[in-house]
């Protein structure tokens, strides 16, 4: 008779954990996007002022 299989143990060490701590070399390009759409977004406000005369 075959055994069924073992459930995984919330202890055990999962695929998810093997990218945990996320590296810079990970996290570069998101946080390379996030500084784009900010910069964007300051030329935005100061194109939007200065047509305001402000």
């Amino acid at each position: 008779m075959l055994s069924p299989a073992p459930l995984p143990s919330a202890f055990a060490p999962s695929v998810f954990m093997l990218a945990w701590p996320p590296t810079l070399g990970r996290l570069a390009p998101a946080i390379n996007l996030l500084i784009d759409i900010a910069l964007v977004a300051f030329l935005v406000y100061i194109l939007v002022a200065a047509r305001k005369g402000r």
